[in-house]
C-alpha cells in the first residue's frame, strides 16, 4: 500500500492492532484480562472526560479554521455555514469509527498504555506510544512524507499530542475504553467534516497543517496543565492492567 496507494482491503489490515491488544492481555492475563476490556466499555464516566471527549476536537477545529482565517487566508474567514456540521452524521463520518478507533484503539489504549504507564511517567508513556502511533501509519502516509518530508514532523507531533489527549481522558475516565474509542473517532471526524463549515478556507493547504498542529499543541498543554493533579494522582492508583 504504501508504494502502490491506498487499497481498502489492506486498509482494514489496521485491526491487527486491535487484536494484537486483545491477544496480548488473554496471554498475561487469560480470560480475566478479556472480561476487564469488556467491563471498561461503559457510558459512565466524569463529565469533564466526555467533554474533552465530545467537545474538545470542535474547540481545536474552530480556532484552528478561524485563526488561520484572521492571519493567513487571503479571503479571511469567508462564508461560515454551520448547517454542515450534520455532515458529521453522514455515511463517510459514520464510517470513520470503523477505521482507527476500532482498528486501533484496543491495541494502543486498552494495552499499550497501561502496560507504558507501569513503567514511565505520563508524559514519557505518551510520547513512546504517540511516535509508535504515528509510525504505525507509514503504509498509508509513506507517499506524502517521501514528497513532502516536512509533513511527517508536523503528522508525528500531531499524533503524540492525541495520544496525550485521549490519555488524559482515559485517566479522567478511569480507564474507560468506550470514550478512548470516541475521543479518537471525533478527532478524526471533525479534520474530516470541518471544511465545509468554512469553504472558503482550503485545508488541504500545507501551511493551514502546521498551523492547526500548533494551536493543537497550545490546547494540548492547557489539558495536562489543567488535569496535572488527575495525571499525578494516576501515579499512585493503579490503573487496568497497572502491577498491584
Amino acid at each position: 500500500m504504501a508504494v502502490k496507494g491506498f487499497n481498502m482491503w489492506l486498509f482494514y489490515t489496521g485491526y491487527a492492532c486491535s487484536f494484537a491488544g486483545l491477544i496480548a492481555l488473554y496471554v498475561e492475563k487469560g480470560k480475566d484480562g478479556l472480561l476487564t476490556v469488556w467491563k471498561r466499555i461503559r457510558f459512565v464516566a466524569p463529565l469533564s472526560a466526555w467533554l474533552i471527549a465530545v467537545i474538545f476536537p470542535f474547540i481545536w477545529q474552530i480556532l484552528s479554521f478561524v485563526f488561520y482565517g484572521l492571519f493567513f487566508n487571503q479571503k479571511g474567514i469567508g462564508t461560515i455555514q454551520p448547517a454542515n456540521i450534520s455532515n458529521l452524521f453522514t455515511w463517510h463520518i459514520l464510517w470513520l469509527l470503523t477505521t482507527g478507533p476500532l482498528e486501533e484503539e484496543f491495541g494502543w489504549r486498552a494495552y499499550l498504555l497501561p502496560k507504558l504507564l507501569t513503567n514511565y511517567k505520563f508524559i514519557t508513556a505518551n510520547i513512546i506510544l504517540g511516535l509508535i502511533w504515528a509510525f504505525w501509519h507509514l503504509p498509508i502516509m509513506f507517499q506524502k512524507w517521501t514528497t513532502i518530508p516536512v509533513s511527517s514532523l508536523y503528522f508525528f507531533v500531531g499524533v503524540i499530542c492525541f495520544a496525550m489527549i485521549i490519555a488524559i481522558v482515559y485517566i479522567v475516565s478511569k480507564g474507560n475504553l468506550l470514550l478512548c474509542i470516541l475521543t479518537h473517532w471525533v478527532i478524526n471526524a471533525t479534520q474530516e467534516m470541518f471544511g465545509s463549515i468554512f469553504p472558503d478556507i482550503d485545508p488541504s493547504v500545507q501551511f493551514f497543517h502546521v498551523f492547526s498542529v500548533v494551536i493543537l499543541v497550545f490546547m494540548t498543554s492547557f489539558l495536562l496543565y489543567f488535569f496535572r493533579k488527575d495525571i499525578q494522582l494516576s501515579a499512585n492508583i493503579t490503573l487496568p492492567n497497572q502491577k498491584l
